[in-house]
C-alpha cells in the first residue's frame, strides 16, 4: 500500500498518510531501548479502514537504530 498506493484489501486508491507529520502517542514509535526509539507511518484506506504501519525512512536510514534494533531484537528467521 505503501509504494503501490493501492488498498491490498478493497483496492481502492484513496489512500492518506501521517508520514509527514509529527508523531504523537502510544502508536507513533516503536522502543528499541530505554533511549532510543523508531518513528511509525500510517498509511491508511478510506474506503475499507485497512491500514498498515512502517517504520519511517529516517530511522530506517540511521545504523545507529537500526544496530541497536539488531542488538535488542531476535531475527525472524531465529524463531
Amino acid at each position: 500500500m505503501k509504494t503501490s498506493k493501492i488498498c491490498p484489501k478493497c483496492h481502492s486508491e484513496d489512500i492518506y498518510t501521517d508520514a509527514t507529520l509529527t508523531k504523537r502517542g502510544d502508536r507513533a514509535s516503536i522502543p528499541v531501548s530505554s533511549l532510543s526509539s523508531l518513528s511509525i507511518d500510517v498509511y491508511v484506506c478510506l474506503n475499507c479502514g485497512y491500514f498498515e504501519e512502517y517504520v519511517s525512512q529516517e530511522d530506517l536510514k540511521s545504523l545507529k537504530k537500526m544496530d541497536k534494533l539488531k542488538s535488542k531484537w531476535l531475527e525472524n528467521k531465529s524463531l
